[in-house]
């Protein structure tokens, strides 16, 4: 048996289980960060979606109060911060949602084990898969904190 670089089981009878799931380990540490930092970030998005939505409801609840406030000249001002509240509001929602398409679209490859035989197909797998979830990642966090520049268009 010389040396190479598949993965093989080791057939030592101690040592060999041992040494068999440190490599395993070694090699699914990266997918593990990567599915760690996706899933805080899919819980951010999801807190702050359940945010805006709450917050649309208040205004929903609210609005004929402030429509009431139409009516007189000295209330105007506060229908208008109410309808620029509500416009920026269900805008980020909006924004949220063409987000969330366009990063739907990106479609994520599927980990096929039998296809692994070797350290280099992990390697090449992963550095495949890597693009895409860099882009996932920062598209949850454009989810959770838009640019300022998409902000201010509403003011």
């Amino acid at each position: 048996m010389g040396f190479s670089h598949e993965i093989v089981n080791s057939k030592t009878k101690f040592v060999g289980p041992i040494i068999d799931f440190l490599v395993a380990a070694v090699l699914v540490i990266p997918l593990i960060f990567i599915g760690i930092v996706v899933l805080v970030v899919v819980i951010m998005v999801l807190v702050k979606l359940i945010f805006r939505a709450f917050e649309l409801a208040s205004l929903i609840v609210t609005s004929p109060v402030f429509f009431a406030c139409w009516s007189s000249d000295v209330t105007k001002q506060y229908f208008r911060n109410f309808v620029v509240t509500f416009v920026q509001v269900s805008a980020q929602i909006v924004y949220m949602a063409v987000m969330y398409y366009v990063g739907a679209r990106w479609t994520m490859q599927e980990i096929d084990a039998s296809s692994m035989q070797s350290g280099a197909d992990v390697l090449a797998w992963f550095m495949k898969f890597l693009p895409n979830t860099i882009v996932i990642i920062g598209i949850g966090i454009m989810m959770v904190k838009p640019p300022k520049a998409l902000s201010n268009l509403i003011h």
